[in-house]
């Protein structure tokens, strides 16, 4: 039997949408913790994909003129429905 050609995981998964305790059991019952656990640590190394030198910075409000093209927009958006 031919062993599976299908790669790791990328590591930039957005781990607080996977349910741990569930990989945990499924890893497991299938014998790959060690390969689980070693895909853990290599994300964690790597941050999981975030980057640690980029400083987070607060989003932009948006100005008044962008406020008022995003509502010309919208309005021109509603009158093509209503006319179809």
């Amino acid at each position: 039997m031919q062993r599976s050609k299908l790669t790791m995981p990328p590591l930039d998964v957005d781990m607080e949408q996977l349910d741990t305790q569930l990989l945990d059991q499924l890893a497991k019952r299938w014998g790959l913790e060690q390969q689980l656990h070693g895909w853990l640590a290599r994300a964690q190394r790597a941050n999981f994909g975030e980057e640690l030198d980029a400083p987070a910075s607060p989003p932009e409000a948006p100005t008044q003129e962008a406020l008022a093209k995003s509502a010309d927009a919208r309005a021109r958006l509603m009158a093509r429905r209503t006319r179809s």
